[in-house]
């Protein structure tokens, strides 16, 4: 099950689906944060949480699954349930975070008769040919093992994050421009995206390059800071739910 934000109005509602990167279900992240505020003024949010990720070891080991067609599966079963709920569909923004990017990118190229109100991306990974470096990529493709993807937190935390060996092959296949640029043409939209410049797991060219594919220039908004990839929400959030206020509820 996904993770709701409900606001008290329950009629027409504008909505913001949550893409985040692999963490389980009881996990909470940035995306759950912003969302939680963006129900405050009465936008609907919801946060994906992707099937096959486990907690394993008494919450000390999570074990990442990764599967691009049941998480992209699992977007569009997600739109059709805020289609079903009464969620006003042309009032939709989408907020991802890492490889969310990516996995939001391919559930898009996919999904080619809708488009997004507008989107906030942050740190946006859009896929495998994007991540680290050539060699670390290599070293990871030739690896016979599970790929810790600890981050600095998890470890201050005491928890190890894996993405299981058998999904490698999977996970090399995604590569969100590429399918977008392979798609049917789409509209430009408002775009955010919070960039890092000393992201140590993304370039910030390809950044860039995701954010020029969804920005329609007279409406969208990069914001560079001098951070990792882990970027502190107080960077941005205010920006941000700033943001999506103007798109769905048009101030």
């Amino acid at each position: 099950m996904n993770t709701l934000y409900s606001p008290q109005c329950n009629e027409n509602r504008p909505a913001v689906i949550g893409f985040p990167g692999f963490v389980h279900s009881s996990e909470p992240t940035r995306i759950d944060n912003h969302l939680k505020k963006l129900s405050e003024y009465g936008i609907l949010g919801i946060r994906l949480n992707y099937p096959g990720i486990e907690l394993k070891n008494g919450s000390k080991l999570i074990e990442c699954n990764y599967n691009l067609s049941n998480f992209v599966q699992h977007a569009q079963e997600t739109f059709e349930m805020l289609q079903d709920m009464g969620v006003d569909t042309s009032r939709i923004g989408l907020l991802d975070s890492s490889i969310g990017s990516g996995i939001a990118g391919n559930w898009l190229a996919r999904n080619t008769i809708w488009n997004p109100a507008c989107k906030v991306s942050i740190s946006p990974l859009p896929g495998w040919p994007y991540f680290a470096s050539p060699h670390v990529r290599w070293s990871i493709e030739k690896s016979a093992v599970d790929v810790n993807i600890s981050s600095s937190r998890d470890k201050l935390n005491g928890v190890k994050r894996v993405i299981k060996q058998a999904s490698i092959e999977n996970l090399i296949r995604t590569d969100a421009l590429e399918a977008l640029r392979n798609s049917q043409s789409r509209h430009k939209i408002p775009m955010m995206s919070v960039i890092g410049m000393k992201d140590e797991k993304v370039s910030p060219e390809s950044m860039e390059a995701h954010h020029n594919y969804f920005a329609d220039p007279d409406n969208s908004v990069k914001i560079m800071l001098p951070e990792p990839h882990d970027i502190p929400e107080e960077k941005y959030e205010s920006e941000a739910i700033d943001f999506f206020k103007r798109y769905l509820l048009n101030f």
